[in-house]
């Protein structure tokens, strides 16, 4: 897709600051004229600055302004113009750092992003404003134009920026209407207004107030903005601007308060359900290079399964421990076979209990061992997802495992292989982890053979930074469950939360905050609603510093 240079776009471009803010493809866009600056602050009432009182000093990670994912998008643009669109899903891939795909310091903008962005607003425009009145409110074209013009103008920029809009930009849009009401009358120039918002670096953009000096309390429209991207995924709604504007959001109290309100909202289990997936890496359901046994039918059915799933352990108390030891499953005709369960009843998926002795949690379904169809894929999996562990990329390449009729099972290949001088460092860690699902195949499926000979699914693990994992282990079930105990596993999880609800991970200024939120989630065993409470809680939600140049980023 092109860029069309249209005069109506280079008109938008200039009052939202496309031209400056994107010049160059930067990462971080520029402030356009009017808003408010880092010293700048809005009407709302500002935090009261105390910060939890359990850490010393307050200090708080560094973190970059971000843009709004893809989902993101879909969901803002569906509540603020009253439709039902996923009109994002034509934009370009969001990158991923760490597993997630709403990482500040991975987003680019490319001229084909720029371009996208101008036709969803044409288009969602198009559609949202087809009844002009209902969606202004007033009559444009009537005898009271300019104060109809001026009350949805205040109303759609609070709801599009997130913020009241300051008088320099009130002044800039009202001038940019006018201007193009001489041209092209009421009507079209109100709705180039809404595509000139909807283009804004300050609708894209979840820009925050804030300092490279020091931490900086937020105002309430900020932590407003936090909270319903957090929690939901998307704007904040009339309930959560309402008490931005009374002030509500200065105290941990009142931030609570409305956390809560919205952790019982459905919406939030979008946010949990989009969690899970992306930390299980089920977006790598969509690759092209799915071992032997996994087809498209399959995706769809364990993509679907696993949403259920997800859903289903969430809404029965969200416990961290059963994810890894549940057994049930929600399956389809295709998955009841994958299972060697009975057929489900017209292949729509139904609620089934796997057999205890072959499955247990998450790191027994297909979306796991589909995904990681080798011993080191499953071990690094375990290391860097649930023990927070990152190899270092060796500087050499590795050959792979060898092959020949002297090693008569897939073990066997890879014992050799961690043998090398050259693989050893990272295989002798992560291959005895992944030995212990043996007893799945390339596609996941239970086996109790590997090429005529009985599976050996036994190993020790040997890991000094988490003793309670240390011991002799026989299989994926045994390995899950004493995952499911561990300490150093949990506090994973929490890392993991840290690192997508901040859209960052923790810095060493984090370490206070980040020790709070593991004691509470640990003293919770493991339930998650309370975790995603504490984490609006913490210094770092509350409180930002806007990154340093120099600043070390894992």
């Amino acid at each position: 897709m092109k860029l069309r240079p249209t005069s109506e776009f280079v008109a938008i471009a200039t009052v939202v600051g496309l031209t400056s803010c994107y010049s160059g493809l930067q990462t971080t866009p520029a402030e356009d004229d009017g808003a408010a600056t880092d010293t700048e602050t809005n009407d709302a009432t500002g935090s009261d600055g105390d910060h939890d009182g359990s850490c010393e000093t307050l200090a708080v990670g560094g973190s970059r302004m971000r843009r709004m994912t893809r989902n993101e998008y879909n969901r803002t643009v569906s509540e603020l113009l009253s439709i039902t669109t996923t009109i994002a899903d034509t934009f370009a891939p969001d990158n991923r750092a760490r597993g997630f795909d709403n990482q500040a310091e991975v987003q680019e903008v490319s001229p084909a992003e720029i371009a996208a962005w101008e036709q969803a607003a044409e288009v969602l425009t198009a559609e949202a404003m087809a009844d002009m009145t209902a969606f202004v409110g007033c009559d444009v074209t009537g005898s009271d134009e300019d104060a109809c013009v001026a009350s949805f103008l205040a109303d759609f920029g609070l709801r599009a920026f997130r913020r009241p809009l300051s008088a320099a930009e009130l002044d800039k849009y009202t001038a940019f209407y006018l201007d193009h009401r001489a041209q092209s009358g009421p009507e079209r120039a109100l709705e180039m207004l809404v595509q000139a918002m909807l283009m804004s670096p300050k609708f894209l953009y979840l820009v925050e107030p804030g300092s490279e000096a020091e931490p900086s309390p937020l105002d309430d429209y900020a932590i407003a903005s936090r909270l319903s991207y957090l929690l939901w995924n998307s704007m904040p709604d009339a309930t959560l601007f309402q008490a931005a504007a009374a002030g509500e959001l200065s105290t941990r109290e009142g931030i609570e308060a409305q956390a809560r309100r919205m952790i019982a909202d459905p919406r939030a289990e979008d946010v949990v359900r989009d969690f899970y997936l992306q930390w299980m890496d089920a977006y790598a359901l969509e690759a092209l290079h799915l071992p032997e046994g996994f087809d498209a039918s399959l995706v769809d059915s364990t993509r679907t399964g696993l949403r259920l799933f997800i859903e289903d352990w969430y809404d029965n108390g969200g416990l961290f421990s059963e994810l890894l030891t549940s057994n049930t499953v929600f399956a389809d005709d295709v998955l009841a076979e994958y299972y060697g369960l009975a057929d489900a009843s017209g292949g729509e998926p139904i609620e089934a209990a796997l057999d205890p002795e072959t499955h247990a949690g998450l790191l027994t379904r297909a979306a796991f061992l589909g995904t990681h169809s080798i011993p080191p894929s499953r071990g690094d999996f375990v290391l860097n997802k649930l023990l927070c562990a990152t190899l270092v990329v060796p500087p050499i390449e590795i050959p792979p495992p060898p092959e020949g009729e002297e090693y008569e099972t897939q073990r066997e290949r890879f014992e050799a292989h961690a043998a090398m001088d050259c693989a050893a460092a990272c295989h002798r860690l992560i291959d005895p982890l992944g030995f212990t699902f043996e007893h799945y195949d390339h596609s996941g499926r239970w086996r109790n053979t590997d090429n005529g000979h009985p599976i050996d699914a036994t190993t020790d693990v040997v890991l000094s930074f988490a003793p309670e994992l240390d011991g002799p282990v026989d299989g994926a079930i045994e390995l899950s469950e004493r995952l499911s105990r561990s300490e150093t596993v949990m506090a994973c999880q929490v890392e993991k939360w840290f690192t997508y609800a901040y859209s960052r991970p923790p810095r060493a200024d984090d370490n206070c905050a980040k020790e709070q939120l593991v004691e509470a989630f640990i003293a919770a065993d493991g339930e998650l609603e309370p975790l995603l409470v504490s984490l609006t809680l913490s210094d770092a939600f509350r409180f930002v510093r806007k990154e340093e140049p120099e600043e070390t980023r894992p």
